[in-house]
């Protein structure tokens, strides 16, 4: 009997003896993997909402303190270089679009996107008038990708 390569699941040949087992052990794998799949997807969208949550938090201690708070939305160009202008030194900043969300906050050299539960990350360079955000990791620009439409809000 042969095996696929995957998952080693039985591939029986003509003259092979087909037995029980062999379908109780296929389905034991393949249950498995099911489950292993489903588990990794259940725990992408728990980090997605801890990540959701944390945003909103920032954003109302933020708002309650007098912080001052610039949203908007921006066009995205594909450059792997772009800047977030408030008119003001920004202290925190998120973006969001779809299923991509990204927060940081004032003093850190690196942002990070979350999309789909997979972080990314990215170069955050703070300004007296802004944010200037660096893609990093040689992937899709997962905030400034070409012709998308990104919400965000600024802290200051």
């Amino acid at each position: 009997m042969n095996r696929t390569t995957n998952y080693k699941l039985c591939q029986w040949e003509e003259t092979d003896r087909v037995q029980r087992t062999d379908f109780n052990e296929d389905n034991v794998k393949i249950d498995a993997a099911i489950k292993a799949e489903a588990d990794a997807r259940t725990a992408a969208v728990a980090a997605e909402r801890a990540a959701r949550e944390t945003a909103v938090r920032t954003l109302n201690t933020a708002i309650a303190g007098g912080v001052k708070l610039k949203a908007g939305a921006y066009t995205g160009t594909g450059a792997d270089e772009w800047t977030i202008h408030a008119g003001f030194p920004a202290k925190a900043l998120i973006i969001q679009a779809n299923d991509v969300i990204a927060f940081m906050t004032y003093g850190a050299s690196k942002g990070h996107v979350i999309k789909n539960g997979t972080t990314f990350s990215f170069k955050t360079t703070w300004t007296e008038t802004g944010v200037v955000l660096k893609r990093t990791d040689g992937s899709y620009n997962h905030l400034n990708g070409s012709a998308h439409v990104y919400q965000y809000a600024i802290l200051g």
